[in-house]
């Protein structure tokens, strides 16, 4: 058998299996894996994020931006994972100084993702982790 990976759609992964059994002649069958539904897609890509968002490169990022997550994730749609995902490919220490205001962050970076995180009270995050 050969495994392959098709993008479909949404630009995500869709397992198909060729069949490469066959007799001269004939032509390779395709089977198709049964395609995860948009709900399992997202779920997989939050899950994605929030752990992104907690291995930062420093342990106040870490606890800012996993605590974030950790509380907005579930109810952020499509624009807005999008918006952060693209918080997290930046610079930590950048993007650690901005959202606390230890530096102007750019004109560019203003969008509902970003200026959540900016008024995102990090206190009851390490409070809660120490109580646990």
């Amino acid at each position: 058998m050969f495994f392959a990976l098709w993008m479909q759609g949404y630009g995500k992964p869709i397992l198909t299996m060729l069949d490469t059994h066959h007799q001269p002649g004939d032509y390779a069958s395709i089977h198709k894996v049964k395609a995860p539904n948009m709900t399992e897609l997202i779920e997989t890509r939050r899950k994605r994020l929030l752990y992104k968002a907690n291995y930062r490169g420093f342990r106040e990022a870490d606890l800012l931006i996993g605590g974030f997550a950790k509380a907005h994730l579930a109810g952020m749609g499509e624009a807005e994972l999008d918006e952060f995902e693209a918080l997290l490919k930046l610079n930590d220490r950048d993007l650690f100084d901005w959202a606390t205001g230890k530096r102007e962050a750019p004109a560019n970076m203003a969008g509902p993702v970003f200026d959540r995180l900016c008024k995102f009270d990090i206190a009851g995050v390490i409070h809660g982790a120490a109580q646990d």
